[in-house]
């Protein structure tokens, strides 16, 4: 049962339940020792998020998924929220090589596409992160 409750406690992180297991597994191995305190000791869930590279403008979030061995979570990118630059909107798939104030020419871009805040058409990105108009960067190729 202890150990049941455990695993569904690991899987969704739950660390308030966890903490509670934790200490009832204490208070269980003091008993069966004869009352010298013998606490096991319990590594942490590894959270996938931790490791996981997201695009700016989205956060790792763990989604539910079924494995072969039961209910798993798998690390995927969504939305942090609005985007808070001017004149950004939110893309599932915008280029890894946005259009740039100071680029003199288009740039070579390889077809990869990113989760996360974009510039508007009509507008390109400046070095300080802010998509100005086109029309106002002056120095990029028409």
């Amino acid at each position: 049962m202890v150990v049941e409750e455990l695993h569904k406690v690991l899987c969704k992180e739950n660390i308030e339940k966890m903490i509670m297991i934790i200490l009832l597994l204490a208070i269980l191995a003091i008993g069966s020792a004869n009352g010298q305190a013998v606490i096991p000791t319990i590594q942490p869930p590894v959270n996938p998020c931790d490791t996981f590279q997201c695009a700016a403008g989205t956060k790792c979030k763990l989604q539910d998924s079924l494995c072969r061995t039961g209910p798993c979570y798998v690390p995927t990118c969504v939305p942090i929220g609005d985007c808070l630059g001017k004149n950004q909107e939110w893309s599932d798939c915008g280029s890894a090589c946005p259009k740039r104030c100071e680029q003199k020419e288009p740039v070579a871009c390889p077809a990869v596409c990113r989760p996360g805040c974009v510039c508007k058409k009509g507008f390109c990105l400046r070095t300080s992160g802010d998509c100005v108009a086109d029309v106002n960067c002056g120095t990029l190729a028409k």
